[in-house]
């Protein structure tokens, strides 16, 4: 017979991709406390640090992390000298992907009228 081990509700999020930005916004809207955190992208303004539940930690990264499920203790580090403990009971490794078109091969563009990309399908 197992025995029940208690949780808490939060989670770390590791990956600056715009996965990683919708997975803090879904998981903070399922309840769970949400540690993000990020690098910026190339611009792009993350929808994550707005939301209810989201904790985001702009310009750092994970420097050390230990534990098991359930009980996982990560520090932070970023432009503050001092690492910044975060607790989690789980991780959510969001690194997300890169789609790659060779256009210049095949003589296209992306906003030709007749071509799709991926996203747009």
């Amino acid at each position: 017979m197992s025995e029940g081990m208690p949780v808490k509700r939060n989670v770390l999020v590791v990956g600056t991709s715009p996965d990683a930005d919708w997975v803090c916004v879904e998981l903070a809207a399922l309840g769970y406390q949400v540690a993000w955190p990020y690098e910026s992208r190339d611009g792009l303004a993350p929808q994550a640090p707005g939301c209810a539940g989201v904790t985001a930690y702009p310009g750092s990264r994970v420097a050390r992390l230990e534990g098991h499920v359930g009980t996982f203790r990560a520090w932070l580090e970023g432009s503050d000298p001092v690492n910044i403990p975060v607790e989690a009971s789980a991780i959510v490794v969001a690194t997300g992907n890169r789609r790659v078109v060779p256009w210049e091969r095949y003589g296209l563009t992306a906003t030709m009228p007749n071509v799709l990309t991926v996203p747009q399908v």
